[in-house]
């Protein structure tokens, strides 16, 4: 194995991921499709670079600045009012929509991530149980030491989401009904 390359877990993780994350991608609608493509684009300086040559060349149009051509939206540009308004509209309901899908898998990678940190502190917890065990039979190790005890203990979802309501500014300790 070369430093440049991950070991075989490590890489064969990452193509676990990036498998689960192409499957979502292709899992879309259509209209996710084009609300995620419009939305990556409005976010680009070719977007802005575009609407400021639009801008210009409307406003060239319009305020004589172009010989022989007759305005077509005089100033105060009502035309031009009303479509950037409704572009405005338009494309504030492209960038929500894709920020509530974004929003929508964010949640499933938590509710995913939480669940992988609670199997993980249980497995955690048996494999000190464990090594407490063997040590006691072996007659090595702390006895009966105080954090390995508590590390040892499995915390539940609810005493975990507890302790966290009771700390958070609101003071609410009370568990959401399932």
């Amino acid at each position: 194995m070369s430093p440049e390359q991950p070991p075989d877990l490590v890489r064969r993780n990452i193509e676990r991921v990036l498998q689960l994350e192409e499957h979502a991608s292709r899992a879309r609608s259509p209209v996710d499709r084009v609300s995620d493509a419009v939305g990556r684009f409005v976010g680009t300086l070719t977007f802005v670079v575009l609407h400021l040559l639009a801008i210009a060349g409307w406003l060239a149009l319009n305020l004589h600045a172009i010989p022989g051509v007759r305005p077509f939206d005089p100033p105060p540009f009502n035309l031009l009012s009303t479509i950037a308004s409704c572009e405005a509209v338009f494309l504030t309901a492209f960038v929500l929509m894709k920020q509530s899908r974004e929003s929508q898998l964010a949640d499933r990678r938590d509710h995913l991530d939480l669940q992988v940190n609670l199997m993980a502190e249980q497995e955690a917890s048996m494999i000190i149980q464990m090594l407490d065990r063997i040590g006691r039979k072996l007659g090595v190790g702390p006895e009966g030491s105080e954090d390995a005890l508590s590390l040892s203990r499995t915390a539940t979802l609810e005493h975990l989401v507890e302790q966290l309501h009771a700390r958070l500014p609101d003071g609410e300790a009370k568990l959401p009904d399932a």
